[in-house]
């Protein structure tokens, strides 16, 4: 028979471990739910941070004040710097604007344990600058004529539906006029239809790795005039129409310079990149001509796929030049 002390002994044991083991659910489940909220946190964190350095990065583009167009977005956003233990922090360089926003979370359980609260921070970079190097570009080239060369832009809006026709003529390498296009593979070799077709129907596409002044025009005086039949696939027309596509820029020569680089050539320079809406191409009456009908795009892009840029004010020889028109901010971080 046990004796009624050693009962009692045995249910007050089995209390402490029950406390104890209480004591130990409540701080998981705190910190489960504590975990939540700071996720939740951190989203919003990061939200703000991407913001503010996409607005850093817009104020570079146009030569205002980087640092306070972040902190100014990143409040908008909820995270004010120096207000209930929120630091934020703006480093700006040429080309990129990087946010650090961090914030206490507090917590709800997880002070059982010894955590009242934890800091939450996060980190966004923005890309800005004039697009050096492109990916996946249109086989086509035109020529700096269509562009004010003291401003990038367009000396006419091209905001309404342009023709572009393909430069006729022998020695016609390149562009003759404002409102001429040729083809090119980036190359100095020969540009055959299959180059043309395979950039355009993306089995061989075209990625830019140009430095300034390259000899860039199609070599060959070829018109190609099947890749403007829409019966021969693919056809500009059905492969671009519609699309908003970066393109060569070419030109003479850079000043110092009296041919393009790995060529005698004196027109047909790379001079810098454009973004270019394609409405539509087609045949100029079924003859052995064609038209592309679009118009530039000026201004920003997050859209583009751009490996490296300049920086807008950049005066290296591997940036003069490039300002066309295709602007760039990203995140990269």
């Amino acid at each position: 028979m046990r004796n009624s002390s050693s009962v009692k002994g045995q249910r007050g044991q089995v209390l402490v471990l029950f406390t104890l083991a209480l004591v130990a659910i409540v701080a998981g489940v705190g910190l489960v739910i504590d975990g939540g909220f700071t996720f939740a946190q951190r989203r919003a964190e990061q939200n703000a941070a991407d913001l503010a350095a996409f607005a850093g990065a817009d104020a570079l583009l146009n030569g205002k004040n980087a640092t306070a167009a972040a902190l100014a977005a990143s409040k908008q956003n909820g995270y004010e710097d120096g207000k209930n233990g929120i630091s934020v922090t703006v480093a700006v360089t040429s080309t990129t604007v990087k946010v650090d926003v961090g914030a206490p979370h507090s917590n709800y359980f997880a002070g059982v344990v010894g955590q009242p609260s934890w800091q939450v921070s996060v980190t966004a970079t923005a890309l800005a600058g004039v697009a050096s190097k492109y990916t996946g570009i249109a086989p086509v080239i035109f020529s700096q004529e269509a562009f004010d060369p003291n401003t990038g832009l367009p000396f006419q809006p091209y905001t309404t539906q342009t023709d572009f026709t393909h430069t006729q003529g022998q020695g016609s390498d390149s562009p003759l006029t404002s409102l001429n296009v040729a083809w090119t593979n980036l190359g100095t070799g020969n540009v055959s239809t299959n180059d043309v077709k395979n950039a355009l129907d993306g089995s061989a596409p075209i990625n830019a790795n140009l430095a300034l002044n390259d000899y860039i025009g199609q070599s060959n005086n070829g018109l190609h005039n099947a890749l403007f039949d829409s019966n021969s696939q693919p056809s500009v027309n059905t492969t671009l129409s519609g699309l908003d596509v970066a393109v060569p820029i070419v030109g003479p020569p850079i000043p110092g310079q009296t041919t393009c680089n790995n060529s005698s050539q004196v027109l047909g320079c790379f001079r810098g990149w454009a973004l270019f809406h394609v409405v539509s191409a087609a045949k100029n009456g079924g003859g052995d001509d064609g038209t592309i009908t679009g118009y530039f795009l000026t201004g920003i892009t997050r859209s583009a796929s751009v490996e490296s840029v300049c920086a807008v004010n950049d005066t290296s020889p591997a940036c003069q030049g490039l300002f066309h028109g295709s602007y760039v901010v990203k995140l990269i971080n």
